[in-house]
């Protein structure tokens, strides 16, 4: 099992009117948050901006997304935000969305996302301490 650090999940939205919560960061948010971190500092920019920078470019992007997106459609969350769609969300609207994880920093077992089993977090004295110090703490 390897843990790497990114930096999005720092970032607290506290009037988000949703939250999603995911197991643990995947590769492809990883590398976008990496390649996003690395572009801010390029940039010289505030190390905040680089979070919320993170934060938003990384967030279920990939396949994730676009399933996400439609599941939350058909359930019509849209229209109950008064917005024409949940891609409006992750993009123009993300301050009504706050996203977050379990395990806030990416897992990788065996060089593989990890997707919550093999080991499960209850099982795996750092995985429940991450649960414990992180998501129970910040909840």
């Amino acid at each position: 099992m390897k843990i790497y650090y990114v930096p999005h999940n720092e970032i607290i939205n506290e009037k988000a009117k949703i939250f999603i919560i995911g197991i643990t960061p995947g590769w492809t948010q990883t590398s976008t948050a990496y390649r996003t971190a690395h572009d801010g500092l390029l940039k010289h920019l505030n190390y905040e901006i680089i979070k919320k920078e993170c934060k938003r470019n990384s967030r279920f992007v990939g396949s994730m997304r676009k399933n996400l997106i439609e599941m939350l459609d058909d359930l019509e969350l849209n229209k109950k935000l008064h917005i024409d769609s949940c891609l409006a969300l992750l993009e123009n609207r993300d301050e009504l969305l706050h996203t977050t994880s379990i395990i806030p920093y990416p897992v990788f077992v065996t060089n593989k996302n990890y997707t919550g089993s093999n080991p499960k977090i209850l099982d795996s004295e750092i995985l429940k301490k991450y649960l414990r110090n992180y998501f129970l703490q910040r909840s």
